[in-house]
This record gives C-alpha cells, structure tokens and sequence, in this order.
C-alpha cells in the first residue's frame, strides 16, 4: 500500500488512489477499467495530462472509463 494513503484515512471521495489500490476502493471502477484494457486506460490518462501510475481522483478514474466508452455510455451514464 503507498504512503499517500497510509497517511490519511481512506476518502474515496477526496482521495486519490493509484490503479492498484481500486479493488479494494472501488471495486466497480477497477473492473470497469480491467475490461476496457490497459492501453486505452493509459492513452486517456495521458490525454487528460497524468503520469502513468500516478494517483487520482474517483471522479479522474470516472472520467478515464467515460472516455473509453462509447457514445451511448456516455448518454446512459452521463460523461464525467
């Protein structure tokens, strides 16, 4: 576990988490980012101006799977 996150208590809200520690946060996020693929999760992450592997917000990981979907998601779903 990264030190960020030992050092404040768990916010999944505010917080902000690296792709490792999502199963155990946010599970949904982290399957949702599983099935899109580790390439297009990297190329959005990129396009939105973060580094590989470092810590973000819930609503940047909402966002990163909003990205990767489709039209219709965003429509059913609303883009983040």
């Amino acid at each position: 576990m990264s030190d960020h996150v030992m050092s404040a208590p768990l916010d999944p809200i505010a917080g902000r988490f690296r792709l490792e520690e999502l199963p155990r946060i946010a599970p949904w996020i982290y399957d949702e980012i599983n099935g899109l693929g580790s390439a297009a999760v990297k190329s959005q992450i990129a396009e939105l101006g973060y580094r590989d592997g470092e810590p973000l917000s819930m609503t940047t990981w909402v966002k990163v799977i909003g990205r990767c979907h489709s039209e219709l998601w965003n429509n059913v779903f609303g883009e983040a």
